[in-house]
């Protein structure tokens, strides 16, 4: 998934599985981080120490991917990165939390050299920024099996949110977050496969009572707690209905939450107060 000699590559078109908002696929800037080697320090010790420098940066936000997929390697005397971002200042100093700083010191250090930083460009020619809103509605935590962007969506201009714009989660990063999508997209891989697993991982995306869905309502509480901003769950729907959908109740306060007019085109149901939200069965 990752480019070389600065071409880009197309974002692969996304199944109608699911509710997924324009910049949930691979609308990203393509950054490439890089620093050469001035020291005698082992190679593969001194490789050790990048990738913890990239696992830092995966973890407060700043690179979109999980750490298997963001190109690293070394050639010649030089250490490189490719990467994506959500924004072309995502690797900015002011962004970076006490781990990344300790990490960049650390390499710069056993390197004797400094790190540079270098735009190649964009995924998308048309891609202009993730969400920039002053001020949100409400906020919605979802993902999908093919995304490598931020999990939480904006509930006004419904672009992705870059994590290091929120106060961090856990004092320091945003690891808990990035657990709960790995589990959830390990889920929904095992139910868009159909083989192995499919009707246990689709149970845990859109049962309320799934561990899942606990981990992801616990984390959907927190952010509001951090940000004073409601943050909504995204609750999986391709369960089968007896009668008109529309009738069918929030599954865990038995209240209406059917919405007159589809939010952003997407999302068909949104209870307040339990705070989850979802979209017509994908039931076929």
């Amino acid at each position: 998934m990752i480019i070389s000699n600065k071409s880009v590559y197309t974002a692969i078109p996304l199944l109608s599985f699911h509710p997924i908002p324009t910049t949930f696929g691979a609308e990203m800037y393509v950054q490439k981080i890089a620093i050469d080697i001035a020291s005698d320090a082992d190679r593969d010790a001194l490789m050790d120490e990048w990738e913890m420098l990239m696992a830092h940066y995966r973890n407060n936000g700043q690179l979109q991917g999980k750490h298997h997929t963001i190109t690293q390697y070394l050639t010649h005397n030089t250490l490189v990165c490719l990467a994506h971002t959500l924004e072309i200042d995502s690797l900015h100093r002011k962004f970076n939390n006490a781990y990344v700083n300790q990490q960049m010191d650390t390499l710069e250090r056993l390197c004797l050299s400094t790190l540079t930083f270098e735009t190649l460009g964009k995924t998308r020619d048309d891609y202009q920024s993730p969400c920039t809103c002053n001020q949100t509605d409400f906020y919605i935590l979802f993902t999908h099996y093919t995304t490598i962007a931020s999990p939480l969506t904006c509930g006004s201009c419904f672009k992705t949110v870059p994590l290091y714009r929120l106060p961090p989660y856990n004092g320091h990063d945003y690891y808990d977050i990035f657990s709960w999508e790995d589990n959830y997209q390990s889920c929904d891989t095992l139910q868009m496969g159909s083989v192995v697993g499919e009707h246990w991982a689709t149970n845990q995306m859109q049962q309320i009572t799934s561990p899942l869905s606990k981990q992801g309502l616990a984390i959907c509480q927190h952010i509001e707690e951090l940000t004073g901003i409601p943050t909504f769950y995204f609750l999986y729907n391709r369960s089968r209905f007896k009668g008109d959908e529309r009738q069918k109740p929030c599954p865990n306060c038995q209240q209406q939450w059917f919405l007159a007019a589809p939010l952003n085109g997407l999302y068909d149901f949104k209870c307040d107060t339990c705070k989850i939200i979802s979209s017509f069965s994908m039931s076929l």
